[in-house]
Formats: C-alpha cells, sequence, structure tokens
C-alpha cells in the first residue's frame, strides 16, 4: 500500500460507519478496496510461484498467508461497503470482525518483517531500497 492509499484508508476508516460516508467517500472507497484486493491477489499467486528454498521457506510461507489474509479482508470491506449488514459463513456480521482482522494483519506483517530482518542478518543480505 503506498503512503497515500495509506492515508486515504485511514481517513475513510476514522469516519467509522460505511453507511455514513458521502457517496463521493463510498465510490473513493471501493476504488481504493478493488486495487488493494487486486494487488494482494497477484502479489499472494506471485509468491506461490516462488520456488520453494529451505532457507527461507517459512518467510515465503508467511508472506503468502499475509497476502491471501489482505486480499480476503480488502474483499469483507467492499461487501460490507455495499451491504453493511453483510454475514460472514458462519452467519456472524462481517463488520463485526474488521478492526481484529486489520489488528491480527499488522501483527503478522510485524511477525513476517522480523523474520525478514533475521534471515538477512544471518544471510548477510542487504535490505531491498525501495525507489522513489
Amino acid at each position: 500500500m503506498t503512503s497515500a492509499e495509506r492515508e486515504e484508508s485511514d481517513r475513510l476508516q476514522d469516519k467509522g460507519v460505511f453507511v455514513l460516508l458521502s457517496k463521493s467517500d463510498k465510490e473513493q472507497g471501493r476504488a481504493l478496496l478493488r486495487r488493494m484486493a487486486s494487488r494482494y491477489a497477484h502479489a499472494a499467486a506471485q509468491m506461490d510461484s516462488l520456488p520453494s528454498v529451505t532457507e527461507t521457506e517459512r518467510l515465503r510461507h508467511g508472506y503468502a498467508m499475509y497476502f491471501r489474509s489482505a486480499r480476503r479482508l480488502f474483499q469483507d470491506y467492499l461487501t460490507v461497503y455495499s451491504h453493511p449488514f453483510a454475514k460472514d459463513s458462519e452467519g456472524e456480521s462481517l463488520r463485526k470482525n474488521l478492526k481484529d482482522r486489520k489488528a491480527a494483519l499488522e501483527a503478522m506483517d510485524a511477525s513476517n518483517k522480523a523474520l525478514d530482518k533475521r534471515l538477512r542478518a544471518r544471510y548477510h543480505i542487504a535490505a531491498y531500497r525501495h525507489e522513489a
């Protein structure tokens, strides 16, 4: 997620109840959620297509799980935008668990990053630098 997308996501989430969002905010939210779900689906597929390497298998699996979980979370946010009272497969409210799932996703991301840092230190691999 780019910093601009993160800011937009945080701004929309700070508004709270989806049904109270303006039409413009809902459209911006839907567009962002569709982009993010698509991006994470693509990332999961790419991660799954990587060859298995013993030294990094746990990290690859962690990131694949993170990408799939993120895609599902963004898809469920998208569902809730259109259907605020949508239920999951067990009949529970989708909206009720979104914040907890987002927190769990953030914890998974932090765990993956910590493992990545340990592996880079062990194998003397420099951290990737994103170009601006």
